[in-house]
């Protein structure tokens, strides 16, 4: 798992320390539970080369090169942006948070390598290419499947837990990792006939009600389970892959 950072001069040498070091633990912590690593990590501090690399997946969402800039814009002014590619099997993700000023806190990158890396473990065990039935939009509705929203998401938010329960936070809770993007992105809130206002606090709701439901949903599994975490792991992705058959099979 190899880090990236883009531009490498942005990031001082005490953040790359801390980045280094919080990779480290997220290594330990997967190989531990038998989830592979993620190939690459790539962490941007610059807004418009964070907007480029992502711009291609956002549009596949069904928003048009102009709303999803806006969108990619709008999205950071409610907290961080942590995605991931699949067919380079790296997690992408934006130095910054509108909550904290000059900083990205530790404790939320060590999560989001958690979470992203089950996201990426999960779409390589399972038969179908779901994340474009997950994120799927048109005429500013949302029109993918909300079920794929639970299981995805049920699964990364409620492992990522697991995972790290017993972990001691306060070691790195005051590990810096400077930004230099200080400021919440300004974005046009109307484009193309989109208002993302409108669109981001619809699908806002759609997604957090889903996740919270998957949570439910994967906790519940997971308590029935036998064997230790790493085959419940292996049954519950099993149990995903079947769920997410059943969605498909009268298509």
């Amino acid at each position: 798992m190899k880090v990236k950072l883009f531009p490498k001069d942005s990031f001082d040498s005490k953040s790359i320390e801390t980045i280094n070091k919080l990779i480290d633990i997220a290594k330990n912590k997967l190989n531990e539970t038998g989830i592979s690593l993620p190939k690459e990590i790539e962490f941007y501090d610059d807004l418009n080369l964070f907007i480029k690399r992502i711009l291609p997946q956002v549009k596949n969402y069904g928003l048009t090169e102009n709303q999803s800039k806006e969108f990619i814009k709008s999205s950071l002014n409610s907290g961080t942006y942590g995605t991931f590619n699949i067919e380079d099997n790296s997690i992408i993700e934006m130095n910054f948070n509108p909550y904290f000023k000059t900083f990205y806190p530790s404790i939320h990158f060590l999560k989001l390598l958690i979470h992203e890396s089950l996201h990426l473990f999960l779409y390589s065990k399972i038969k179908r290419n779901i994340y474009n039935d997950k994120f799927s939009f048109k005429n500013g509705g949302y029109i993918g499947k909300e079920k794929i929203i639970q299981l995805d998401e049920g699964f990364a938010e409620f492992l990522t837990e697991k995972i790290l329960e017993n972990f001691e936070f306060d070691a790195i809770k005051e590990l810096p990792i400077y930004s230099e993007l200080n400021k919440i992105p300004k974005y046009k809130k109307e484009v193309e006939g989109l208002n993302l206002d409108k669109f981001n606090d619809k699908f806002d709701i759609l997604y957090k009600y889903n996740s919270k439901k998957g949570y439910e949903l994967i906790k519940n599994k997971f308590n029935k389970l036998e064997g230790d975490l790493k085959e419940k792991i292996k049954r519950l992705i099993s149990y995903v892959s079947e769920e997410i058959e059943k969605l498909f099979e009268h298509k």
